[in-house]
Order: C-alpha cells, then structure tokens, then sequence
C-alpha cells in the first residue's frame, strides 16, 4: 500500500532508512538522523515536497521523497520548475515505480513544473531500470560521473 507519510511512521522508517543507506554507496558516510528526519519531515510539510511511503503486513518496505525546485537559470517566481527525487526505494518489486508514477501525475499538477528527473546515483541499481523508466515515459538522459576524494572517507 502506497500512502503518505504521517508524523508517527517517522521512527518506523528508521530501519528501513538504514538499510537503504547500508546498500548504497554511502554507506561509508555516517548518517546524522536528527537532519534526516528534519530534513524528510519538511519535504512531508512543504507545498513543494513529495514523501510516501509503502507499508506492507505492518512494515514500512518503501520511501519516496521528491521535490520541486525553479532551475537556477530561470525567473524567480516565474520561470520553469522541475520535479526531483531525493531518494526512490522499494522492497518490492513495482513499487518504487507506481510511487515515481504517482510523483509524476502530482508534479503535473503543480504550476511551471516542465519536467520530472530522477537518476540513481545510490550505486542501488536493477538492471531493467532504463526499460522499466521508459514504461512510464521517463527517458535516458544521460549516465551520472562521479569520484571519489583519494585521501577523505568522510566529511
């Protein structure tokens, strides 16, 4: 079941969190929960953001946290805004994609929104994930670089 966030799931969430960022390429970084959960909280709150959460016999097995933000480049107030994902992940296989649809169809609605992007950047990758992004019309764009610092494991 795809649903929002409520103010009591928060701690819920926390272990599913962990185990998220344990897969990830982060896992070398030490969370600071307190931020995160401020952080999550006022996406939840904001006109702009986006959370929900699938839950399934009593656990949380899912989390989608998205934004909307105007394009550096544009008018203030006036200019294109686009829609983002901080974080996409489901236990279950479909879900993170029903949740990126639901982002999507709500990101249409909001004014100036002209395009929705999400990318993977986690190291947290299946490997239909471009055909399964198509099916729901979200296109390649383009692969993300990254390196790391040679001499710093953590800031």
């Amino acid at each position: 079941m795809i649903r929002e966030l409520r103010a009591e799931d928060m701690q819920r969430l926390r272990p599913l969190l962990e185990e998220i960022h344990g897969k990830s390429e982060y896992r070398r970084f030490k969370p600071h929960w307190p931020t995160v959960f401020a952080v999550i909280a006022r996406l939840s709150m904001a006109n702009a953001g986006w959370v929900r959460v699938t839950e399934n016999n009593g656990k949380m097995t899912g989390v989608f946290l998205g934004m909307i933000d105007e394009y550096w480049w544009a008018e203030p107030g006036r200019g294109a805004r686009y829609a983002t994902d901080l974080l996409v992940y489901s236990k279950y296989r479909g879900e993170g994609f029903k949740m990126l649809e639901q982002f999507k169809s709500w990101a249409w609605e909001r004014p100036r929104v002209v395009r929705v992007e999400t990318g993977v950047s986690s190291g947290i990758a299946h490997k239909t994930l471009v055909a399964n992004y198509a099916k729901i019309g979200l296109l390649y764009h383009g692969p993300m670089f990254a390196a790391n610092h040679p001499k710093l494991s953590e800031v």
